[in-house]
């Protein structure tokens, strides 16, 4: 912590408490005259640092009168209600440590599994009781059984030693503490380290850093390191903006599985059977690489994070226990001092001169002993052993002390150390017994490690992340606070954390599929766990969170050990869900109210046209009609087809619009449609004095695959636009294959031109007349009538065939539609597998020269309700000799056609009581096969779904030409009387 914040500019004064060695009620005192007399005389501090509980506790009692209203940083601290006591006042803010002793008594358990007894040694310290405390609350009944007490606030050091000697083989202790006695007797940490291993040498769990790597072999411990960099983090931003955090009060979660390799293998331990993700000190470099998987969350990071921070610590205890046994004699100094595998410097206190060096040393820097012993210790750390002059007093006096350095090496290189020094007698000189520790490739995994901590916390805090740490067997959750901020609730009213307290607050309905996400998880059959379900809040209310996450390790069966995962609100997102379904389904039902309208829409104006349009084509026949009747006629008959037409558009263009329009692709043969075009243009045409004309391409004279119904619309559309704006000069249809050098079953385009010579279309135009109900003149005093709809049709026909349609900007003498979409060139295989339309209209039947039909003894039953068109269809029966029944309703007709038998039967779908669909599925179930032609006004796509799912010989739509009704009838009941 000093050497991080001695930086240039500021004075650092640290203050030694060692209230470890001697009592609270002594140093004390001393501490508080230490800091008055450099007040008085450096002035005041402008923060203090405070890093450990004895500390704090002083802090609270003195620092009001010693400093003021100064900032305090704490940090080492385990008591939380200290650390909870402290905040209350507002300029303390600080990190505490947490430590599972837990853990490490079930970490004890599982790398022993033939232990014997686990003996807990724990000092008369006030921390160390009530560490001992904390324990046995924690301590199944199982594993209370399993334990051994070793407390030194009822034996002495020399009771407990002479039990130590005794221990089995097979037996393990976790050391918490062994400050003090019972007797009152006083060791240091290092002066414990080395009387608990002289006196037995069974495994040593330990919860902290220090002393692993001095004979401990490990445990679940609490990274200083980590620790010391938040509370820099905290300090330096003070500093900075004079301003304490916010969040005053940060719990880190410094712990990680930390092992002395040399212990691991004399103990016999494979290094497979430690914990996922343990560090191992004095292992090789590449070990770190194994723990990539700290990726997986930010809390794996933090720990990995945490890991790497207790080395400091670690080193420090272990060059504690060879200082400590120094002191006890110079000759077992010499053994540790050759025997050791850290580098150990004996160095001259006053000048800096190398006295000696150990082999490890020699090795490390690469020197030979003469080399090496002819050096000052400033050739190696560039001058900073120089700087240590008001540190040597103390060391002088038996304390350690240590700092941070670069040394240089023989070849040069450059390396980042912790030199660890202790004052010890040599030939009754004072020699400097200096350990010397290689950082560098701990500094930069730390540094590393940091950053990416840093960022992924950043990560987790912009998208306000829950996280999640499950140990599957047991049951035990780890939740962060955002976790259960989500449900307007602390971690301390969620705890105990198992995975029951997210049973207790998930809704019922959601739990079994987000278990069975989880089981599907563990199985192998998902790769990773996601689930969306609702968690009660506090308020009662429900929150909607989506749950991801993934198994991390997994036990030496098969099993799931660790899963870690995530929580994020979701709820607005689901509100927003629901709303966009109602409007889903708001919009649907419009769109269906918007069909059945137009459906019955249809059917209403078909229907009253039918007759108009049929007793119009009656009269015109006539001939006892004057000239001036003859033309009012023609007008009747010329208005009532506009007013068909415009129907037709305006259901086209919603049916469209609704995607119920299907595309038929069927074996067509073009010049059939344009010669259906030509005959229904040919009189209009020659009446404006308009000549018609088309070209086919020799390639069409084969079948093609297209609709021909929307090929024959489109080209209706185009053509009467060409006749309705031209007055004069002639016009043509071109049609042709593009692309043929594809082949037969190429993509070829059908490529369609129509072309006049009227008055033309402006290139700022030529995309408005493709919209709906977009004119080029739309004024009230506008020469052309119509609803803008044709041209607009025509696009969405031609870009749901896949083509698309165009205005030529190059032709000057009038207008030039090009229309283009595939339509291939069927292969032979294709040919047989597909029936072949020669006609344009979809509704329209296969015809064949119909044969004379007496229809003296032919019998017709005509089934409508509406007695207009019933009238018409019946005197054009009539007129050809046909016998008719009349029925006005389904239900009427399957009682005739039960009384007797008929030739043909004409239906019409939309009838009171039972519909026409109804009455011909049961005549068709009760074997009727009297052919049955349908007259009808209704144009949804459900209604021609069912009539394509019937036998019909044929389906009309209202207003029916009574020509084509005629022949019709002439053709399907000359089929079904010929032999």
């Amino acid at each position: 912590m000093a050497d991080l914040l001695q930086v240039e500019g500021r004075y650092l004064e640290v203050v030694y408490m060692d209230t470890k060695r001697e009592p609270v009620e002594l140093r004390f005192p001393q501490t508080y005259d230490h800091i008055q007399v450099n007040i008085d005389e450096f002035g005041p501090f402008d923060l203090i640092l405070s890093s450990d509980d004895n500390a704090l506790e002083f802090l609270l009692e003195f620092k009001e009168e010693l400093a003021g209203d100064v900032p305090v940083i704490f940090f080492g601290i385990n008591n939380t209600e200290l650390a909870a006591r402290a905040i209350e006042r507002e300029e303390y803010a600080g990190v505490i440590e947490k430590v599972s002793l837990l853990d490490n008594v079930k970490l004890a358990f599982e790398l022993f599994p033939s232990l014997g007894n686990l003996h807990v040694l724990v000092g008369a310290s006030v921390s160390g009781q009530a560490d001992l405390e904390a324990l046995k609350a924690q301590l199944s009944p199982d594993l209370a059984k399993r334990i051994v007490i070793e407390d030194l606030s009822l034996s002495t050091f020399g009771e407990v030693e002479s039990r130590m000697r005794t221990y089995p083989e097979d037996d393990v202790i976790l050391f918490l503490s062994a400050y003090l006695d019972a007797s009152g007797d006083h060791f240091d940490f290092l002066e414990s380290v080395l009387w608990l291993r002289q006196h037995t040498q069974i495994p040593v769990i330990h919860p902290y850093e220090h002393g692993i790597g001095q004979g401990f072999l490990g445990g679940r411990v609490i990274s200083h390191f980590q620790m010391a960099q938040k509370a820099i983090e905290l300090a330096e931003n003070y500093l900075r903006d004079r301003v304490l955090p916010k969040q005053r009060f940060v719990e880190g979660d410094f712990a990680i599985n930390y092992f002395d390799y040399k212990e691991v293998l004399r103990c016999g331990i494979a290094p497979s059977q430690l914990p996922h993700g343990s560090i191992v000190l004095g292992k090789p470099l590449s070990f770190f690489t194994k723990y990539k998987t700290y990726c997986i969350t930010a809390f794996v990071v933090s720990v990995l994070m945490a890991v790497f921070g207790q080395i400091l610590g670690l080193m420090y205890l272990r060059q504690g226990r060879l200082l400590g046994k120094l002191r006890e004699s110079e000759g077992q100094t010499a053994s540790l001092f050759e025997n050791s595998y850290t580098p150990i410097l004996l160095i001259e206190p006053n000048e800096g001169c190398i006295l000696d060096a150990n082999p490890a040393a020699l090795v490390y820097y690469g020197y030979s002993k003469e080399e090496l012993t002819e050096l000052n210790i400033a050739e190696l750390d560039g001058g900073t052993f120089a700087k240590m002059d008001h540190r040597l007093d103390r060391i002088r006096t038996g304390e350690c002390e240590s700092y941070q350095s670069k040394h240089q090496l023989r070849n040069g290189e450059q390396r980042q150390v912790e030199v660890l020094f202790t004052c010890i007698q040599r030939q009754q000189q004072p020699v400097l017994f200096s350990i010397v520790r290689d950082t560098t490739a701990q500094r930069d995994v730390e540094e590393t490690l940091a950053a990416e901590q840093m960022r992924l916390g950043h990560i987790l805090s912009a998208t306000n992340a829950g996280t999640w740490e499950w140990h599957v067997p047991s049951g035990q959750i780890c939740l962060n606070e955002t976790w259960a901020e989500m449900l307007g609730y602390t971690l301390e009213e969620l705890s105990p954390l198992t995975v029951s307290t997210w049973k207790n607050l998930c809704h019922p309905d959601d739990m079994e599929k987000a278990l069975q996400r989880v089981e599907d998880h563990f199985s192998g059959k998902l790769e990773y766990y996601s689930s969306e379900f609702r968690m009660r809040h506090k308020d009662g209310s429900w929150v909607w969170i989506l749950d991801r996450g993934q198994v991390g390790t997994w036990l030496s069966d098969g099993q799931p050990e660790w899963a870690y995962g995530t929580h994020l609100d979701i709820t607005e997102l689901k509100e927003a869900e629901a709303e966009l379904l109602e409007a889903k389904e708001s919009a649907e039902a419009a769109s269906q109210a918007k069909n059945v309208f137009l459906a019955t829409m249809s059917h209403e104006l078909r229907t009253p046209l039918n007759p108009i349009i049929g007793f119009t084509d009656l009269m015109l026949v006539a001939d006892n009609l004057t000239s001036e009747q003859l033309e009012w006629l023609q007008i009747t008959k010329s208005r009532s087809s506009d007013l068909l037409l415009l129907i037709d558009d305006i259901l086209n263009i919603a049916r469209i619009e609704a995607g119920r329009l299907a595309i038929e692709a069927r074996l067509t043969l073009i010049q059939d449609i344009v010669d259906d075009i030509l005959n229904f243009f040919e009189r209009t045409s020659r009446e404006k004095g308009l000549s018609l004309n088309c070209k086919i391409a020799p390639e069409l004279s084969e079948h093609c695959l297209i609709d021909p119904a929307r090929t024959r619309q489109i080209l209706l559309n185009l053509v009467g636009n060409a006749i309705k704006f031209s007055s004069e000069g002639e016009i043509s249809i071109f049609v042709r294959l593009d692309n043929t050098e594809t082949g037969r079953d190429g993509c070829q385009e059908l490529h369609i031109i129509v072309r006049d010579q009227g008055p033309g279309i402006s290139r700022e135009q030529h995309k408005l007349v493709f919209e709906e109900f977009q004119q080029i003149d739309s004024s009230d005093a506008r020469e052309y009538e119509g609803t803008g709809l044709g041209l607009a049709i025509c696009r969405r026909l031609a870009e749901l065939m896949g083509g698309r349609i165009w205005i030529d900007e190059n032709y000057k003498e009038g207008a030039e539609f090009h229309v283009c979409y595939p339509a291939p060139l069927p292969s032979a295989e294709t040919t047989q597998n597909v029936g072949l339309v020669n006609e344009a209209s979809a509704d329209a039947r296969p015809t064949t020269p119909a044969k004379s039909v007496s229809g003296a003894a032919k019998h017709v039953l005509l089934v409508e309700d509406d007695m207009s068109n019933a009238k018409l269809v019946m005197v054009c029966l009539q007129r050809k000799q046909y016998r008719v029944t009349h029925a006005q309703s389904g239900q009427s007709a399957i009682d005739l056609c039960a009384e007797e038998r008929f030739d043909l039967i004409l239906m019409d779908i939309k009838m009171p009581g039972m519909s026409g669909l109804e009455a011909i599925r049961i005549l068709r179930e009760s074997d009727h096969s009297t052919p049955i032609v349908v007259l009808t006004a209704l144009a949804s796509g459900n209604v021609e779904r069912r009539l394509r799912e019937l036998e019909l010989s044929a389906v009309l739509r209202k207003p029916v030409s009574i020509t084509v009704l005629a022949k019709l009838i002439d053709q399907i009941i000359a089929e079904t009387t010929s032999p």
